[in-house]
């Protein structure tokens, strides 16, 4: 079976085809595999901005874009952007199938990152797949962030239905983020988006709760600062996981790190459906 015929089948692209493959080697380093990419002869391409097709405007150079390795070789698909001419947003650089933005790295891959990241440290991740440790970071955060999306929007489209144990139910599910809170701040945060979710759905056991949760308010943060005093079972618990995961993710640098960590590890977040998962 030929590299063209195990990548059509692994990760095809509409309106694009796969053409010539090419290794390279290089004295002192890895080698790796070129992938060129062309568009179809009567594909148009799509505006970046509103997502219509328009007429293409020119090409510019050929980038390249990492693709999962295969034979611990990478892989990099070679592509020249073509830039669009879209009567509503001018003139802007396509949409492609298997990247977003300026990222240079493939949607695949950096899902096959972010769920590595889950079994292995960041830094083993970065290691044995021949990556670096911030493109490890940046495929955990691109997943969060994806997964964190989705669940708010699903609530936010079941709640338009008339379904009065469906909302009820959903407000409970979301209602155990609150959990996973440490700073009262954020707790404070979190509760009043909440309580104003719970009001708007029109269910009277909710309006109870939220006159409930609003009037011990004051008396809920305080257990949120009393935290590090209080010795309990799901406490420590979910200390012993944070401080396991935020271990695996060695070398964040900032605050938003051990977040997208924590969320990306402990947070059930979903996942896109995919012709062929990778691992």
């Amino acid at each position: 079976m030929h590299l063209k015929s195990i990548l059509n089948r692994v990760e095809p692209l509409k309106s694009f085809v796969y053409k010539e493959q090419r290794l390279i080697e290089v004295p002192g380093s890895q080698p790796f595999l070129e992938v060129d990419i062309e568009p179809r002869a009567n594909g148009r391409p799509v505006c970046s901005g509103c997502g219509k097709k328009g007429a293409g405007y020119d090409r510019l150079a050929a980038r390249r874009f990492e693709f999962v390795p295969l034979w611990n070789m990478a892989v990099f698909f070679v592509y020249a952007m073509r830039r669009v001419d879209c009567p509503a947003c001018g003139v802007t650089v396509e949409r492609v199938p298997w990247a977003t933005g300026k990222e240079h790295l493939t949607t695949s891959y950096r899902w096959f990152l972010a769920r590595w990241a889950k079994r292995l440290s960041w830094t083993d991740t970065a290691v044995a797949f021949n990556t670096t440790w911030e493109n490890v970071f940046r495929s955990v955060k691109r997943a969060v962030s994806w997964g964190t999306d989705k669940q708010a929007t699903r609530l936010a489209e079941l709640l338009q239905y008339n379904l009065k144990s469906v909302k009820a139910h959903l407000l409970r599910e979301e209602f155990q983020r609150f959990w996973a809170y440490a700073s009262p701040a954020w707790v404070g945060k979190f509760l009043e988006s909440w309580c104003t979710q719970a009001l708007r759905s029109r269910l009277t056991p909710m309006k109870k709760v939220v006159k409930s949760l609003r009037r011990h308010r004051p008396l809920i943060l305080n257990w949120f600062l009393a935290l590090g005093a209080i010795s309990a079972g799901i406490v420590e618990g979910f200390n012993g996981k944070a401080k396991l995961t935020t271990r695996k993710a060695y070398g964040f640098r900032t605050p938003e790190g051990i977040e997208f960590a924590l969320l990306h590890v402990m947070g059930n977040l979903p996942e896109p459906e995919s012709t062929h998962r990778i691992c």
